[in-house]
């Protein structure tokens, strides 16, 4: 089971993932699948995978940061990201691309507001927090209403 949750918390935010790594042959290790980023636009973001494909999400979230990292407005990345997502789900043609997920969160260094984003390839950019992602968050999200309230 694979989980990642990302929530705003007092002046930040919270984003935690398991360990459990798949590859695209099906193998499994365990490693960190979140990312944490440091613009030089003063914008820190994290970004966790919920994935099928563990080098497939690798790779993505590396394009999404550089689209954070070059958004122009703090508060409005969904454009970039979905023109990084849009044209890698294009990529696979003729093939299923693999599930991926992603929670991302993101803060502007010195202003209290963050974001929290759900992405998931090819459009897909919600805001909103808590979220929880991946096959077990189903079973977190009758108590995510939990961390809304801190």
């Amino acid at each position: 089971m694979t989980i990642a949750i990302g929530t705003l918390y007092s002046e930040g935010a919270i984003v935690c993932a398991d360990t459990k790594v798949v590859a695209s042959d099906g193998a499994t290790t365990a490693s960190s699948k979140v990312f944490a980023s440091l613009s030089p636009k003063g914008r820190m973001f994290l970004i966790a995978d919920a994935a099928e494909d563990a080098n497939a999400a690798k790779m993505l979230a590396g394009e999404i940061s550089y689209a954070i990292c070059d958004a122009e407005h703090p508060y409005r990345l969904a454009p970039g990201i979905k023109a990084v997502m849009g044209p890698w789900h294009s990529s696979y043609h003729h093939i299923q691309p693999p599930n991926l997920q992603f929670v991302i969160a993101s803060v502007v260094v010195g202003d209290e507001a963050g974001q929290v984003f759900l992405c998931e390839p090819p459009s897909t950019v919600a805001y909103g927090w808590p979220i929880a992602i991946g096959r077990g968050a189903r079973a977190v999200d009758p108590h995510l209403s939990i961390l809304g309230h801190m």
